[in-house]
């Protein structure tokens, strides 16, 4: 123990730490809004180069260090549209890691997918799972008023009455042996067939399947 840290002293706050420094950064950071649009789908939407650069500074400023570690990427050619034009398409799980000064770390995961026609298939999808490590970990606002609960779509009047279509009832035995013999048979080539036919519906039952057999075995039916 040097001169300064006798017994009884208050030590100083370990403000290094990645648990302290985190709320810091989350209080500091703001709000980052979706200020670019896809021109093909037109949807509004929050560039991953707008969030670094509201990150960075505040990184730098508190010491912390982001590092990314490939878990698992899977990467495959595709045909997409109407004229099947082949892309790429990336899947990537990533883990992220925030390092403080002191070496105390949280680790957080993340997705990413992206297709492209070229080679930025993975560079995307690495790009979309940072972005989203970013914004969920440090839980950054997109300043918009709108919620996911302002929209609730209701099922079509068609798809909220369909009902199934009653089960048809299995065949009778009973009254198969008794009202139509055997010469209903003659129009089957084979067992098969004829069981074929009657199961199209899942009607047929184990015991009918059983007769039908025995009447070709025995030739009745031939």
């Amino acid at each position: 123990m040097s001169e300064q840290q006798r017994e009884g002293d208050v030590m100083p706050e370990k403000t290094s730490n990645i648990y302290a420094i985190l709320p810091k950064i989350i209080g500091e950071i703001g709000a980052v809004g979706k200020d670019h649009q896809n021109p093909a789908q037109h949807y509004d939407y929050r560039a991953i180069d707008d969030v670094m650069a509201a990150l960075q500074p505040l990184l730098g400023k508190y010491g912390v260090t982001v590092y990314p570690v490939i878990k698992d990427m899977t990467y495959e050619q595709v045909e997409v549209g109407k004229y099947k034009s082949r892309m790429f398409h990336c899947v990537a799980k990533i883990e992220y890691h925030w390092v403080a000064a002191d070496g105390s770390e949280i680790v957080c995961s993340s997705m990413g997918e992206a297709m492209d026609s070229s080679d930025k298939a993975s560079n995307k999808a690495m790009a979309g799972a940072m972005k989203y490590a970013v914004t969920q970990t440090l839980m950054i606002p997109t300043s918009e008023p709108k919620d996911t609960e302002l929209h609730s779509p209701e099922l079509s009047q068609q798809q909220t009455q369909a009902k199934p279509a009653p089960a048809k009832p299995p065949v009778d035995l009973v009254k198969m042996k008794t009202e139509k013999g055997t010469d209903w048979l003659k129009q089957f080539a084979s067992a098969h067939d004829a069981i074929v036919a009657l199961a199209a519906s899942k009607a047929m039952t184990q015991e009918a399947e059983a007769y039908i057999n025995e009447i070709f075995e025995i030739g009745l039916a031939g």
